[in-house]
């Protein structure tokens, strides 16, 4: 049970260091911006929109390997003999 339980505790852990990783870059385009870098913000767009596509199929796997490991969790407590 605590493997499955890892697993959608690594994936939340995941999300949430890319959900920072897209701040930063948010933060690093607005600086951009600011001191007029087409070119600074351009790339900044671009490596936020990446991250949020990679966020964004993190999430999804996540969603459902936490099904999964409840279905399979739900297996091994049928599967236990009676004591």
């Amino acid at each position: 049970w605590s493997s499955d339980v890892c697993s959608s505790d690594l994936g939340s852990l995941i999300v949430a260091i890319l959900d920072l990783l897209r701040a930063a870059l948010q933060v690093l385009q607005q600086y951009a911006a600011s001191e007029g870098s087409a070119i600074g913000t351009a790339i900044a767009c671009c490596a936020q929109c990446c991250v949020g596509c990679v966020a964004s199929l993190v999430e999804y796997f996540n969603r459902y390997a936490s099904r999964l490991s409840s279905l399979a969790c739900q297996q091994r407590e049928a599967n236990v003999p009676p004591q």
